[in-house]
């Protein structure tokens, strides 16, 4: 916990150009299967690795604090194109290769061509758009409602302390405004794209294991009334076999560093990772500590897949995990002690997932805070 409080937050386009890339490489194919073949790219060329003294592992991003970003929804895009030195301002970095390579191949190939791009001109077609009026007329009319430094610092962040420089800055700031205000809905307000509030299945994968899954989706494709049936079963197929792979890597990566371990009791650690790595989240989890890999394993790649945190929460982890523990506990195989040790990694994990978000007139909460991963504990069954 004390590592990830003190490390620095990044910028990761591992995810973001394996996207951009695959999507050029697919034109005209099913979007089912673009997205998987988005997920197979990212499990296998992304950075991996195993912190010093983790028991779960599986990253999302090259570093420890790193949103993966998703440009084919193109709802950051405005943000990165507009508000980047905001974000620079506020503690992201970003290495200077990663740079040229986010301005000059990922931003300019998704132009014109992403889900809020298609959906921002089905609201101008339909008369639904609410967008904010900046123009001249208008901005006159609200300088003289609240004074034209208190609207510059309305919209204007707080990291530019002075007047001048707030207004030296504000033509840009209404200019990301402006297209930050282009998918407003009338009267509904923001209707973003990066937004799911859902529960994945945690409990398809403890009960059947992703190859349970593909089993699943083999034998319904069989039968399969259409194309888009077949196209998304399909995907599913591929992305149950990129999920095996991507545990293969930590594995393999964890069997490394024990056979270079100094620690005979890391040594050990590492391959008991290694060894859960190989059977979950592929196979049904037999034991506690498999169980809680295979639910991160699982919340992980939904989070890499869709490109952000955004309400994907693993839900009721009590009950989803407790058979798990109360078998392990009666068979003497787990301490009550070593399994606190591994649900507060878990929660750690869940809580490295930050907003990239632009600091717009002071609100703090819009800037480098956690990205809402829900755990629901307590209540009753469904009896």
């Amino acid at each position: 916990k004390a590592r990830l409080l003190a490390a620095e937050h990044w910028l990761c386009i591992e995810r973001a150009l394996c996207a951009t890339r695959v999507h050029r490489e697919t034109e005209g194919l099913h979007p089912s299967l673009r997205a998987a073949k988005v997920l197979e790219r990212v499990f296998r060329e992304m950075t991996i690795r195993l912190e010093p003294d983790e028991l779960l592992v599986g990253n999302r991003s090259s570093r420890p604090i790193a949103p993966p970003i998703a440009p084919e929804r193109g709802d950051l895009n405005f943000v990165l194109r507009y508000l980047f030195d905001e974000l620079e301002g506020f503690g992201y970095r970003i290495t200077p290769e990663d740079r040229a390579v986010l301005f000059g191949e990922i931003l300019p190939a998704w132009e014109g061509k992403t889900v809020r791009d298609l959906k921002t001109a089905a609201f101008d077609t339909h008369a639904l758009s609410s967008r904010i009026d900046l123009s001249p007329r208008a901005l006159v009319r609200k300088a003289r409602s609240f004074g034209p430094e208190a609207l510059s610092r309305l919209i204007a962040p707080r990291v530019s302390s002075t007047r001048a420089d707030r207004l030296r800055r504000l033509p840009k700031i209404l200019r990301a405004v402006q297209a930050g205000s282009k998918d407003n809905l009338k009267g509904r307000g923001r209707c973003t794209d990066t937004q799911a509030h859902i529960v994945p299945g945690h409990k398809n994968v403890l009960s059947m294991g992703f190859s349970g899954i593909r089993d699943a989706a083999c034998a319904r494709a069989a039968g399969a009334r259409d194309d888009d049936a077949r196209a998304f079963l399909e995907s599913v197929v591929l992305a149950c076999d990129a999920m095996r792979s991507f545990a293969g890597r930590f594995a393999a990566l964890a069997r490394a560093q024990a056979a270079a371990a100094r620690d005979p009791e890391r040594r050990a650690e590492l391959l008991d990772v290694a060894r859960t790595c190989d059977r979950v989240p592929w196979l049904p989890p037999r034991t506690f500590h498999e169980a809680v890999q295979a639910l991160w394993f699982t919340q992980n790649a939904a989070i890499i897949s869709y490109g952000a945190g955004s309400g994907i929460t693993p839900g009721r982890v009590d009950q989803l995990l407790r058979p798990f523990y109360e078998r392990d506990v009666a068979r003497g195989e787990l301490t009550r002690a070593h399994a606190l040790r591994l649900v507060e990694e878990l929660l750690i994990k869940l809580n490295d997932n930050v907003v990239i978000w632009p600091n717009l007139g002071g609100v703090e909460l819009n800037h480098l805070g956690s990205d809402v991963e829900n755990v629901t504990i307590g209540g009753l069954d469904r009896e």
